[in-house]
């Protein structure tokens, strides 16, 4: 019997933890199941095959602008990075925030 209670007791924190991580992202999980089901129902989302592609662009672009922007806050510097002026005709993609 105390052996359950030690498997619940730690199931439960470790659970707690993992939904206060997961409610702030509730919002995109519902969202990305929805995509899901429309792209199983549609084969690709509005008959466009260049789509999945476009959104996976963009949420990389997203995600390497956050790695960079995190790295150089790790390091005390004022350093914003903006990857997209890549496809832009500004060619800087760095900006040094002065103080």
């Amino acid at each position: 019997m105390e052996e359950r209670n030690v498997i619940g007791g730690f199931m439960a924190a470790i659970m707690s933890n993992l939904l206060d991580f997961m409610e702030p992202l509730k919002w995109f999980l519902l969202l990305g199941f929805i995509l899901i089901i429309v792209d199983l129902r549609f084969g690709i989302p509005f008959d466009v095959p260049i789509l999945p592609s476009i959104v996976l662009l963009v949420v990389y672009g997203c995600e390497i602008n956050s790695c960079y922007g995190n790295y150089f806050e790790a390091h005390g510097k004022k350093v914003k990075i903006n990857i997209f002026k890549l496809f832009a005709k500004k060619a800087d993609i760095i900006e040094v925030k002065d103080e």
